[in-house]
């Protein structure tokens, strides 16, 4: 399995900093109310496992509260929900929560190395 590339992961690292920085709540909340499985079908790792997306709300969490939650989930081994909360922490822009998810060896290493 080949690494992501460091540009990759930078650029996940911004993305997670900055949610990281977000200690507001849901700002549109019918955003936060959406379940994770909307964001897709599955997400395929660079080393060739596929998961399913989980029937799971952010509902009130902050940004910050999305990414403690991601971090946590990596720890355990659960890689799929962690990528999936951090999507959740960037709910609010679509196109960075799609950027997170078509990139989602760059979003776990990236969460290995932002945000304390």
């Amino acid at each position: 399995m080949a690494a992501p590339a460091e540009a990759d992961v930078n650029t996940a690292i911004d993305y997670l900093r900055g949610a990281w920085n977000d200690f507001t709540h849901c700002r549109r909340p019918s955003a936060c109310n959406t379940y994770f499985d909307s964001f897709g079908v599955a997400i395929s790792f660079g080393d060739g496992s596929i998961a399913p997306f989980a029937h799971v709300q952010r509902l009130t969490a902050t940004s910050r509260d999305c990414i403690k939650t991601a971090k946590a989930l990596l720890e355990q081994g659960d890689r799929s929900l962690a990528l999936q909360w951090a999507m959740a922490a960037r709910i609010e822009d679509k196109r960075v929560r799609d950027w997170l998810g078509s990139h989602p060896d760059a979003v776990l290493a990236a969460l290995r190395h932002c945000c304390w």
